[in-house]
């Protein structure tokens, strides 16, 4: 069996080499499947907080431009207290869902006398710009959202209009349900203040409260918000796997939060892991069969040797002339009957190679050596006559043919030969 495995050595490497090239691949193959779906994974969250900030835009600004639309109208009125004025601000409320409404004018006075002179936010619109702020109450929480447009008669600034929405209000003005399917989504500040509310989250104030049992996380979503404008944070509870993705609006630096199960962007995992484990049962599937072909072609070979071993001790048995073998490898001899029938002696098949000339007779060891290192060197075969010493240690003079058996690069590996008195020489 050792021989055996010695002697096919270069097979046994090639199938190892296989197999752990083949191993080698699954890994790198499941490393890079890894890589890939956390690529995935980022990308799909990206596009999910990019595609629902679009959202949350498009739907800000189509608020504004009511709002700017609804101001227009009234700066077509000197009289802000007008039936139309009052009626088309008591429609557009309840269309809109507006809490509250004011009309400012130039002097800082709304229209139930509250005093907006200092308002910084008034002051900016009366110079023109639109703007969108959170509402504080008086103990200096969000209650909600303001809407502070230019009131405009022609090209001059007559007044401000001012539009508040509570939070929950502006909660279902933005009216996330169209992307249910992308997961729970809130607008928040980037201290984690929340502006708008879930279902079951009216008296949830900041993220934090939503992350009560996951304090790591809270801070490392509202440390990454404070930093960055985009980016995700994950979250584990069991099994269960959930991904916190933000992204900033265009308003007010609040940004857009959705809280997205791990089902949404790793659906792919079992089946490529699947695939995985497929690739995995083939390669071990592959080598089960080299291994079974390997012992396979051991025995078929061992059979096939012995058989071949067979038919040659069969056949120069029944040869009249003598037939030996020498194994250089092996330092054996065998040599058929007919040796001790002309010589009287058998040959000891375990003798030393230096002991293998004392058959020789003396004056033709010489010539004998000469001839092997021809055999070795560059010779396939000889042919000379040589003496051999009998039982009686007399010299019979024989005729000998000697064939070389070299392995590659012409390495000697056996004799062959073929040995008779010379009188009944020896036909090649």
């Amino acid at each position: 069996m050792i021989k055996t495995i010695r002697n096919n050595g270069i097979t046994i490497l090639v199938i190892i080499a296989i197999m752990v090239i083949n191993v080698l691949a699954y890994f790198q193959y499941q490393d890079n499947v890894q890589y890939d779906l956390n690529t995935q994974t980022q990308n799909h969250i990206s596009t999910i907080v990019e595609d629902t900030v679009e959202f949350f835009n498009l739907k800000m600004e189509k608020r504004v431009a009511s709002i700017e639309a609804l101001a227009l109208f009234i700066g077509t009125f000197d009289d802000w207290t007008n039936e139309n004025v009052t009626s088309a601000l008591s429609a557009q409320a309840q269309v809109e869902g507006y809490s509250e409404y004011d009309i400012i004018n130039t002097e800082g006075v709304g229209l139930h006398g509250d005093n907006y002179s200092e308002n910084k936010n008034f002051i900016k619109a009366l110079a023109g710009e639109c703007l969108v702020k959170e509402a504080v109450d008086e103990f200096g929480k969000i209650s909600g959202v303001d809407y502070y447009v230019p009131v405009n008669y022609g090209e001059k600034t007559t007044g401000v209009l001012k539009i508040t929405t509570n939070l929950e209000q502006f909660t279902d003005f933005i009216d996330f349900s169209e992307l249910s399917h992308l997961g729970n989504i809130f607008i928040v500040k980037k201290d984690g203040t929340l502006l708008s509310r879930g279902d079951g989250l009216d008296e949830v104030e900041n993220i934090t409260q939503i992350l009560n049992d996951q304090e790591s996380v809270a801070k490392q979503l509202i440390n990454s918000m404070k930093v960055r404008n985009k980016g995700n944070v994950s979250i584990s509870n069991g099994d269960n796997k959930q991904y916190f993705g933000y992204c900033k609006s265009d308003y007010n630096k609040w940004y857009v939060l959705s809280l997205i199960s791990s089902n949404a962007v790793e659906s792919e995992i079992g089946s490529i892991n699947n695939e995985g484990r497929v690739f995995f049962i083939q390669i071990a599937i592959l080598f089960v069969f080299l291994v079974f072909y390997f012992i396979y072609t051991m025995i078929a070979f061992n059979r096939e040797s012995k058989m071949n071993k067979r038919r040659y001790y069969l056949m120069s048995a029944q040869m009249e002339h003598i037939v030996f073998d020498y194994s250089a490898k092996n330092n054996r001899v065998y040599c058929n009957e007919k040796w001790e029938e002309l010589f009287g002696y058998k040959i000891d098949l375990e003798d030393p190679k230096e002991e293998k000339l004392k058959y020789i007779f003396e004056d033709d060891k010489e010539k004998f050596i000469q001839s092997i290192e021809e055999l070795r060197n560059n010779q396939d075969e000889i042919e000379e006559n040589i003496r051999i010493i009998n039982a009686n240690n007399e010299p019979i003079e024989c005729h000998m043919k000697i064939f070389a058996i070299k392995a590659r690069k012409g390495k000697f590996v056996k004799l062959i030969g073929v040995l008779d008195k010379k009188d009944e020489k020896v036909e090649k």
